[in-house]
């Protein structure tokens, strides 16, 4: 598996490539990196967390979150198989979100700006 980096990252050899594990965790960092309705030319791709912006950072939150993620990002990021996510507060307004996948894991941190 390839995937262009989602910044579009430029080395001396030209556009940054990703490979097998680094290609999955760089489309799913760019799937939490824009929100569902922002891509001109596939709306329905991105995350559909702004709903949970102003939620209380409780397990019930975190358990809606983790199902909203695992339903959404499954159907989005092609070839990705999630076997686990955990959704926590490290800090009010920074979430964690660590997901366990085919090729490793992915630990992201998310201020509510980002949602």
């Amino acid at each position: 598996m390839q995937a262009l980096d989602h910044l579009l990252s430029v080395s001396a050899d030209g556009l940054t490539i990703h490979h097998d594990s680094q290609a999955i965790h760089n489309n799913v960092q760019e799937w939490f990196a824009n929100a569902q309705f922002t891509i001109a030319d596939n709306p329905a791709w991105g995350h559909n967390l702004s709903p949970f912006r102003f939620a209380p950072q409780n397990e019930d939150t975190a358990v809606a979150l983790e199902i909203s993620i695992v339903k959404k990002l499954s159907q989005d990021v092609e070839g990705l198989s999630i076997q686990g996510i955990r959704v926590s507060w490290p800090a009010i307004d920074v979430m964690q979100v660590v997901i366990r996948h085919q090729m490793g894991a992915t630990n992201l941190q998310l201020s509510n700006k980002e949602l």
